[in-house]
Protein backbone atom coordinates (compact mmCIF):
# COMPACT_ATOMS: atom_id res chain seq x y z
CA UNK A 1 0.00 0.00 0.00
CA UNK A 2 2.68 2.52 0.76
CA UNK A 3 4.77 1.80 -2.46
CA UNK A 4 1.31 2.43 -4.17
CA UNK A 5 0.70 5.51 -2.21
CA UNK A 6 3.73 6.68 -3.28
CA UNK A 7 3.74 5.90 -6.86
CA UNK A 8 0.52 7.92 -6.84
CA UNK A 9 2.52 11.00 -4.94
CA UNK A 10 5.40 10.98 -7.57
CA UNK A 11 2.95 10.49 -10.53
CA UNK A 12 0.69 13.69 -8.64
CA UNK A 13 3.62 15.40 -8.60
CA UNK A 14 5.66 14.96 -11.64
CA UNK A 15 1.84 15.78 -14.01
CA UNK A 16 1.44 19.13 -12.67
CA UNK A 17 4.99 20.31 -12.66
CA UNK A 18 5.24 18.81 -16.64
CA UNK A 19 1.75 20.48 -17.58
CA UNK A 20 2.78 23.73 -15.41
CA UNK A 21 -0.74 23.27 -13.95
CA UNK A 22 -1.89 23.31 -9.82
CA UNK A 23 -4.68 22.46 -8.68
CA UNK A 24 -5.67 24.69 -5.74
CA UNK A 25 -7.09 23.33 -3.46
CA UNK A 26 -10.03 24.78 -0.65
CA UNK A 27 -10.09 24.81 2.86
CA UNK A 28 -12.12 21.75 3.61
CA UNK A 29 -10.24 19.89 1.05
CA UNK A 30 -6.70 20.65 2.18
CA UNK A 31 -8.08 19.57 6.00
CA UNK A 32 -9.05 16.40 4.46
CA UNK A 33 -5.39 15.54 3.11
CA UNK A 34 -3.02 13.26 4.68
CA UNK A 35 0.29 14.65 6.42
CA UNK A 36 1.96 13.26 3.06
CA UNK A 37 -0.51 14.03 0.84
CA UNK A 38 0.00 17.56 2.37
CA UNK A 39 3.40 17.64 1.47
CA UNK A 40 3.10 16.75 -1.31
CA UNK A 41 0.82 19.16 -2.00
CA UNK A 42 3.27 21.96 -0.76
CA UNK A 43 5.75 20.50 -2.97
CA UNK A 44 3.69 20.99 -5.85
CA UNK A 45 3.11 24.84 -4.95
CA UNK A 46 6.55 25.18 -4.34
CA UNK A 47 7.64 23.80 -7.75
CA UNK A 48 4.89 25.93 -9.38
CA UNK A 49 5.89 29.01 -7.56
CA UNK A 50 9.38 28.26 -9.07
CA UNK A 51 8.48 28.10 -12.03
CA UNK A 52 6.19 30.98 -11.86
CA UNK A 53 8.98 32.90 -10.69
CA UNK A 54 11.00 31.95 -13.56
CA UNK A 55 8.74 32.39 -15.87
CA UNK A 56 8.61 35.91 -14.88
CA UNK A 57 12.33 36.15 -14.82
CA UNK A 58 12.05 35.38 -18.50
CA UNK A 59 9.38 37.69 -19.56
CA UNK A 60 11.22 40.17 -17.68
CA UNK A 61 14.38 39.98 -19.48
CA UNK A 62 12.60 39.40 -22.83
CA UNK A 63 10.33 42.88 -21.96
CA UNK A 64 13.84 44.40 -21.49
CA UNK A 65 15.62 43.55 -24.53
CA UNK A 66 12.57 44.00 -26.85
CA UNK A 67 12.44 47.81 -25.19
CA UNK A 68 16.12 48.29 -26.04
CA UNK A 69 15.15 47.38 -29.65
CA UNK A 70 11.86 49.49 -30.11
CA UNK A 71 14.44 52.32 -28.54
CA UNK A 72 17.14 51.16 -31.51
CA UNK A 73 14.29 51.13 -33.66
CA UNK A 74 12.99 54.53 -32.98
CA UNK A 75 16.37 55.41 -33.21
CA UNK A 76 16.61 54.67 -36.51
CA UNK A 77 13.01 55.78 -37.62
CA UNK A 78 14.35 59.08 -36.79
CA UNK A 79 17.09 58.98 -38.75
CA UNK A 80 15.37 57.89 -41.37
CA UNK A 81 12.65 60.59 -41.42
CA UNK A 82 15.23 63.32 -41.13
CA UNK A 83 17.05 61.55 -44.03
CA UNK A 84 13.19 61.59 -45.84
CA UNK A 85 12.89 65.28 -44.78
CA UNK A 86 15.94 66.22 -46.37
CA UNK A 87 15.62 64.16 -49.49
CA UNK A 88 12.04 65.71 -50.35
CA UNK A 89 13.73 69.00 -49.83
CA UNK A 90 16.25 68.63 -52.59
CA UNK A 91 13.34 67.07 -54.94
CA UNK A 92 11.45 69.96 -54.19
CA UNK A 93 14.25 72.39 -54.61
CA UNK A 94 14.49 70.65 -57.66
CA UNK A 95 11.14 70.79 -59.37
CA UNK A 96 10.88 74.36 -57.72
CA UNK A 97 7.93 73.56 -56.21
CA UNK A 98 6.28 74.68 -52.70
CA UNK A 99 4.18 72.27 -49.87
CA UNK A 100 1.58 74.39 -51.16
CA UNK A 101 2.32 73.28 -54.49
CA UNK A 102 2.55 69.79 -53.42
CA UNK A 103 -0.52 69.86 -52.00
CA UNK A 104 -2.40 71.45 -54.64
CA UNK A 105 -0.92 68.43 -57.20
CA UNK A 106 -2.19 65.91 -54.56
CA UNK A 107 -5.39 67.33 -54.04
CA UNK A 108 -6.11 67.04 -58.29
CA UNK A 109 -4.60 63.38 -58.22
CA UNK A 110 -7.18 62.63 -55.33
CA UNK A 111 -10.25 64.32 -57.73
CA UNK A 112 -8.92 62.11 -60.51
CA UNK A 113 -8.72 59.05 -58.33
CA UNK A 114 -12.24 59.70 -57.06
CA UNK A 115 -13.75 60.05 -59.90
CA UNK A 116 -12.61 56.94 -61.61
CA UNK A 117 -13.09 55.21 -58.75
CA UNK A 118 -17.15 56.18 -58.89
CA UNK A 119 -17.19 54.85 -62.95
CA UNK A 120 -15.96 51.80 -61.71
CA UNK A 121 -18.53 51.21 -59.73
CA UNK A 122 -21.08 52.02 -62.98
CA UNK A 123 -22.65 49.83 -65.51
CA UNK A 124 -22.06 49.60 -69.16
CA UNK A 125 -24.82 51.78 -69.62
CA UNK A 126 -24.89 54.37 -67.17
CA UNK A 127 -20.55 54.77 -68.50
CA UNK A 128 -22.72 55.14 -71.68
CA UNK A 129 -24.80 57.81 -70.88
CA UNK A 130 -21.41 59.85 -68.81
CA UNK A 131 -18.99 59.30 -71.41
CA UNK A 132 -19.56 62.70 -72.31
CA UNK A 133 -18.05 63.54 -68.84
CA UNK A 134 -15.63 60.79 -69.18
CA UNK A 135 -14.31 62.25 -72.31
CA UNK A 136 -13.87 65.95 -70.51
CA UNK A 137 -12.04 64.25 -67.46
CA UNK A 138 -9.46 62.70 -70.26
CA UNK A 139 -8.98 65.73 -71.44
CA UNK A 140 -8.87 67.61 -68.55
CA UNK A 141 -6.33 64.71 -66.95
CA UNK A 142 -4.03 65.29 -70.43
CA UNK A 143 -3.88 68.61 -69.91
CA UNK A 144 -3.22 68.95 -66.24
CA UNK A 145 -0.20 66.22 -67.30
CA UNK A 146 1.05 68.70 -69.84
CA UNK A 147 1.18 71.35 -67.71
Amino acid sequence: MKRFLLVVVVISLLIPALMSQVTYLNDDEYKKLSKNERNAYWQELEAEMENLHQRKADAIAKNQADQKRIEELNAELQNLKREYAETRSRIMATLGLSEADMAAIKQKIDYFNSTVSQWNNMSDKQIWEYKKSIRELISEYKDYRNS
